[in-house]
């Protein structure tokens, strides 16, 4: 895993290694009260990338 260091704004971004499905891991995070969104829904391809708020 892999992260960007901000240089502002709000979010932290996350690179997943290809074997981690973001969509199961939302759900282990979920059941742990914490929360991402994936990606896909800022990026057309940006499958293995998440967003922490």
């Amino acid at each position: 895993m892999s992260h960007s260091t901000p240089q502002g704004g709000l979010f932290i971004w996350l690179e997943l290694p290809e074997f981690i499905d973001s969509a199961e891991l939302l759900q282990e995070c979920l059941r742990n009260h914490v929360a991402f969104v994936s990606g896909a829904s800022f990026f057309p391809n940006g499958g293995g990338i998440i967003r922490y708020d």
